[in-house]
């Protein structure tokens, strides 16, 4: 009996299901992640026929690293679609920079959020926001009642409050 690989026995079973359906509804998994997920399990894999055998339990840090793989898709995708006109955050850090080094960094901000879900924690620095009174174009403007605050947080933590929120909102929707 032939091999097969994991990556084929995913696409045999994608493309039976497909079939079944008959429809194009939206899919989970991308192909890229399908094959990001099935090399995780042939590295610990035996093959015996058509069966195949993990060598090891999968762990958690086995998880993680999917988990932070698709996660690091998730916020280069973010850092692209974010406005680089807006204001800096109490953290120094421009969304023009970060939008330009998305590339680069998208993986270490996935696995600082993965970390901070993890552990159940949000970074105390990600909590202070730099205020700004702006007046409201109403009565004298000697008079601090008639400002409005602005507060601007760090961009890191509105990703980590938006990936929270959509991945909430994705949950609680299926």
């Amino acid at each position: 009996m032939k091999e097969r690989k994991a990556s084929t026995i995913f696409e045999e079973t994608r493309v039976k299901k497909r079939a079944e359906t008959s429809q194009a509804n939206k899919t989970l998994i991308d192909s890229e992640d399908e094959e990001f997920i099935a090399k995780s399990i042939e590295d610990k894999a035996t093959y015996h026929g058509l069966v195949m055998y993990t060598n090891r339990r999968v762990k958690k840090r086995d998880l993680l690293n999917i988990a932070n793989y698709r996660l690091t898709k998730k916020v280069l995708q973010m850092l692209n679609s974010m406005p680089a006109n807006k204001a800096k955050g109490a953290d120094g850090l421009s969304p023009k920079l970060l939008k330009i080094a998305a590339p680069s960094i998208s993986s270490s901000v996935a696995h600082l959020i993965n970390h901070c879900i993890s552990t159940n924690t949000f970074p105390s620095r990600w909590k202070v926001a730099k205020v700004t009174p702006i007046f409201k174009n109403q009565g004298n403007v000697e008079h601090k009642q008639n400002y409005r605050p602005i507060s601007v947080l760090p961009i890191l933590s509105k990703l980590y409050e938006r990936h929270l929120y959509e991945s909430t909102i994705f949950t609680l929707i299926q």
